[in-house]
């Protein structure tokens, strides 16, 4: 057991090391924090019609938005 609780089925492994925030202790602040940031690159690029240049979907910007995503969360995010 983890601080995370039972490993769930299918589900990426957590490693609390890996954590921005080492305060967060549960599933459930891990996925509210993600999704505070997911919400912001939804509104961000899906709030109009995303230009080239905002969003070239390339591969550097496709980091670049797993950075946006997920970098107040992992440390990996964006890599």
């Amino acid at each position: 057991m983890t601080v995370f609780g039972e490993h769930i089925p299918d589900e990426t492994p957590v490693d609390p090391s890996d954590l921005v925030d080492k305060r967060m202790t549960t599933r459930l602040e891990v996925n509210l924090a993600e999704a505070r940031n997911i919400l912001l690159a939804v509104v961000k690029y899906m709030s109009a019609k995303p230009s080239p240049r905002l969003a070239p979907f390339d591969l550097a910007w496709i980091l670049e938005l797993h950075a946006e995503m997920f970098g107040n969360v992992w440390t990996y995010a964006g890599t």
